[in-house]
């Protein structure tokens, strides 16, 4: 019987020393929640002693702290104790750095956070915002302007939910046009599009009614935001969109150079500006030279000085058209004669996301709150309390009692788009408004300044300056070490080439050791004596960077017997020792026995 026992243990105690590679191995499998994307949570969600903090900025602060009160009286805030209601600052540069420093830290201090309608993409793709199309109710989106949902939308998810926006208009001098044509006699469709405006324009400043007086001396034709700022972009967005080109910049292409519709347009508003600083009264001119450099304040200050028959110009040139006695109406913006699919008006605005950080409870809560304030009585509340135009189309066709005015907007809200969803869409815009003014300007041609913007931005967007090391000593006496690289931002995948000679381009001289690995180490073993170099390709959708090259020195002498270090080696070896000295041990106790028994026997 004691021998079987003693078999037992030896089998059990082989058996756990042959397991214990394997246990270490062995990992926890960490459940990520921001991409759980398929379970669906159409329902509001009933919490229990939760506490919301919602951070937005000064400006948008009131129009939030207006409607907690019912937020939590609502089926929406059961089991909700309060909302807290903070500020990020005053204005959007105070307000990106408080967010991206705190999500950055992982931070869960805020349950909702409100981002300028230009960074969803920055906070997606940094995994610090959740993604949202598991709680949306089939065709939700639809209740709110396309422009502000696809600039809630990235990579094909929605990530953040629209709170209010703000977008450009077409602002006209009603008495000009009754002046000019007669009471009666004009309709916003003279203007739709482009080439009705332009020939409205001139029709006046050429004073083919006899209408013009000495007070119109200064009139000229448009204005809007053309200066080289984000403005610029702006504008640039729209007349692109107008003439059917929407999608400018997305993954996988920029399709700027060599878009027929792109050129047309950037063509016809160049030939709207005079070459030199003249007027443009008595010419086929429309826009001052010195528009090229006017912003929304320049534009707007032309505008209440009766000097501008036309302006584009954002939601908040209403009440200062008032004031300042302007007989005006607005109407979409144009678009070009022909152009299919055209939509004219970007959007900015506010979006709210739901940090990744926070707990399942608190989430569930935060999802609660944000859907409240995209509902009608928290949109109301925005442009009544704090002047901010609704993100919910409804209002437009509905408004509050009061603001019947808004539904002058009703037919631009479809002809709204988004500005591209891109990490580094600052640096493309300022790309974008520098080319669109080299154009306008006529220091580039047309086709120069879009080939010039298409290479700019494809710089921007393909991946970075990264760094290969290797750990080979110099020289390398096995022929076996790691090249081992830093991340290129931006970057898809990695490949891995070697030469006999120095690395400049990648050609077919080269040889290919990994094709699009997503790691940033690659092991080599097996070579001889020579000089060898390496360098590392990273690829996005948008082209690729070149890594520097090294140089590896690989000198194997004969009778190096120098093995390779094996990763745990020391601690197999005292496993080993252990588990052979405890078989030798066991063994030794059964053969004693043995001899024990035999002993007895004889005896």
């Amino acid at each position: 019987m004691k021998n079987k026992n003693c078999v037992i243990l030896l089998a059990i105690f082989l058996e756990i020393l042959f397991l214990l590679p394997t246990f270490a191995f062995i990992t926890p499998i960490i459940s990520d929640n921001r991409f759980c994307l398929e379970k669906k949570h159409y329902e509001p969600k009933s919490s229990s002693g939760v506490d919301l903090t919602i951070i937005v900025t000064d400006q948008q602060l009131p129009g939030v702290l207006n409607v907690t009160d019912d937020f939590l009286a609502s089926p929406l805030g059961a089991g909700i104790n309060s909302v807290i209601v903070i500020s990020s600052g005053t204005d959007a540069s105070a307000q990106l750095t408080t967010l991206s420093t705190a999500m950055a830290a992982r931070s869960t201090d805020y349950d909702v956070i409100g981002l300028d309608s230009t960074w969803n993409a920055q906070f997606a793709s940094n995994g610090w915002i959740i993604p949202l199309d598991s709680y949306l109710t089939p065709g939700e989106m639809e209740n709110f302007t396309i422009g502000m949902v696809d600039a809630c939308t990235y990579n094909g998810h929605i990530y953040t939910y629209p709170y209010f926006m703000n977008l450009g208009i077409l602002w006209y001098r009603k008495d000009l046009m009754d002046k000019n044509f007669g009471v009666g006699m004009w309709s916003e469709s003279d203007f739709a599009t482009w080439e009705g405006l332009n020939a409205t324009a001139n029709s006046i400043l050429n004073n083919e009614t006899g209408m013009l007086t000495i007070d119109d001396a200064n009139l000229v034709g448009y204005v809007g935001q053309l200066d080289d700022y984000e403005g610029g972009s702006i504008n640039f967005f729209e007349i692109c969109g107008s003439a059917g080109a929407t999608n400018l910049i997305s993954d996988p292409a920029i399709d700027i150079e060599g878009n027929t519709e792109v050129e047309n347009a950037m063509t016809f508003f160049q030939a709207l500006i005079p070459p030199q600083y003249t007027g443009v009264q008595g010419t086929p001119y429309i826009i001052p030279r010195n528009g090229l450099l006017m912003d929304e304040g320049s534009s707007i200050s032309t505008w209440i000085q009766n000097n501008s028959i036309f302006m584009r110009q954002w939601t908040f040139a209403y009440p200062i058209s008032i004031n300042n006695g302007i007989d005006f109406g607005i109407a979409p913006l144009p678009h070009f004669a022909g152009a299919t699919n055209y939509r004219t008006s970007c959007v900015g605005g506010t979006i709210l996301g739901i940090p990744t950080f926070i707990n399942s409870t608190q989430r569930a809560a935060a999802i609660n709150l944000t859907k409240f304030l995209g509902m009608t009585e928290a949109q109301e509340a925005e442009l009544k309390v704090v002047s901010n135009f609704p993100a919910l189309k409804s209002v437009y066709f509905n408004p509050p009692a009061g603001y019947e005015w808004i539904s002058n907007w009703t037919d631009q809200l479809d002809q709204t788009l988004s500005r591209p969803r891109q990490v580094k869409y600052p640096q493309i815009s300022n790309v974008i408004s520098n080319e669109f003014n080299n154009i306008l300007s006529g220091e580039k041609t047309v086709n120069a300044g879009l080939t010039s913007m298409q290479t700019n931005i494809e710089q921007l967007l393909i991946p970075e300056d990264f760094t290969l090391t290797s750990n080979a000593d110099d020289p390398d006496a096995d022929g076996i070490f790691n090249l081992i690289w830093t991340s290129s931002e931006g970057a898809d995948n990695y490949s891995v080439y070697v030469s006999h000679d120095y690395i400049t381009e990648i050609n077919q001289s080269l040889t290919l050791l990994v094709n699009q690995s997503t790691t940033s180490l690659y092991s080599i073993s097996g070579l001889i004596n020579g000089t060898y170099y390496y360098t590392i390709v990273a690829y996005n959708e948008y082209g690729s960077r070149l890594s520097n090259c090294i140089e590896v020195i690989v000198e194997i002498h004969e009778g190096n017997t120098e093995y390779p270090a094996i990763s745990g080696y020391e601690g197999y070896l005292i496993i080993s020792i252990i588990g052979l000295t405890s078989v030798y041990l066991i063994f030794r106790r059964l053969r004693k026995n043995t001899y024990k028994n035999v002993d007895a026997s004889l005896n």
